[in-house]
C-alpha cells in the first residue's frame, strides 16, 4: 500500500522546508564567525602608543620623551594633517599618534624596518611610507 501526501499538504510544507534551509545557512554562517572570531582573539595584536602611553620610563626608552611632552608633539603635528603620503599611498590602519610613535622609536632605537613591521604588526613597506613620511614633514 503506498502512501501519498496530498498535494494541499506539501505546499503548506513548503515554507517550513525553505525555513529549515535557511536556519542550517544561519546555523553554519555563526560556526564560521565563531571560529574566524577565536582566530582573531588568538592573534598578537601589534604595539602602539597605548601599551606605554601611561609608564614614563617606558616612553622615555622608546621615544626619548615623556608623556606630556610626547602629545604636545602629536598635537603639533596634527595641525599637519592631512598629510601626503611619501609612497603616495594614505595609511590608515594606525593612528597619528602610533604614526608618531613609530617614527620616534625609528630615530631612538635605529630599528632595522622588519623589526617595526613586527612590531607593530604590519608590513615594511608601511613601517618605510610613515617613517619617511614623518622625517619629512
Amino acid at each position: 500500500m503506498k502512501l501519498t501526501v496530498p498535494w494541499e499538504e506539501l505546499v503548506l510544507m513548503m515554507p517550513l522546508v525553505r525555513g529549515q534551509q535557511t536556519l542550517s545557512r544561519i546555523e553554519k554562517n555563526i560556526r564560521e564567525l565563531e571560529n574566524e572570531l577565536r582566530a582573531l582573539k588568538m592573534q598578537k595584536s601589534g604595539f602602539c602608543i597605548k601599551d606605554i602611553i601611561n609608564d614614563t620610563d617606558k616612553m622615555l626608552l622608546y621615544t626619548s620623551f615623556p608623556p606630556d611632552v610626547f602629545q604636545v608633539l602629536v598635537n603639533m603635528v596634527n595641525r599637519m594633517s592631512p598629510f601626503n603620503y611619501y609612497s603616495g599611498w594614505t595609511v590608515s590602519c594606525f593612528t597619528i599618534e602610533d604614526q608618531h610613535l613609530m617614527t620616534l622609536m625609528k630615530l631612538r632605537l635605529n630599528c632595522k624596518d622588519l623589526d617595526m613591521a613586527v612590531r607593530f604588526n604590519t608590513s615594511r613597506g608601511t613601517v618605510s611610507n610613515i617613517i619617511n613620511t614623518f622625517i619629512c614633514v
